[in-house]
């Protein structure tokens, strides 16, 4: 919690967040959540970001379940410090997370939640090169204070 709340109070980090920035308490009890429920509700999770030199840990990564218009979906999500940001290392994290979530858990459908014009781009590098990817790209707008979802495209599993 200490190494995520300065990611998870600041504005610009969490301006794409329906809920904004968030409160010590508020990111502990999230945290928590994450641990305790979202492993024991689903198998997954997310995990600590840490940088490989320093061992600091620099954000976090993993899958998030959804219910999206009725529909049941996993998330490939992820949230880095500032700082990290424009070194490849969200791309690196998400194709990780793409890959145990299509070959270790089987997982049918992976979605993004995304702004379609500032990290669009992590989206699209994460591919397999054994597989076709298409993922189902999510951006929330938020408007008059309600998030909206717009959502397209699916993944196809297929062997090449």
């Amino acid at each position: 919690t200490d190494a995520l709340f300065p990611m998870y109070a600041d504005p610009e980090t969490r301006q794409y967040f329906p809920e904004g920035t968030q409160t010590y308490e508020e990111t502990k009890s999230e945290v928590a959540w994450f641990i305790n429920k979202g492993y024991a509700l689903h198998g997954y999770g997310l995990w600590a970001t840490v940088d490989k030199a320093t061992g600091m840990v620099i954000g976090r990564c993993g899958l998030l379940s959804w219910e999206i218009n009725g529909k049941q979906e996993t998330e490939v999500a992820y949230l880095l410090g500032k700082k990290y940001w424009g070194h490849g290392l969200a791309t690196e994290a998400a194709r990780g997370i793409v890959q145990y979530a299509y070959e270790t858990l089987d997982i049918p459908r992976l979605i993004c939640l995304v702004d379609p014009d500032r990290q669009g781009l992590v989206v699209k590098s994460c591919s397999l090169q054994k597989r076709a990817l298409l993922f189902l790209y999510c951006s929330l707008f938020i408007s008059n204070q309600q998030p909206t979802s717009y959502c397209m495209g699916q993944r196809w599993k297929h062997s090449l």
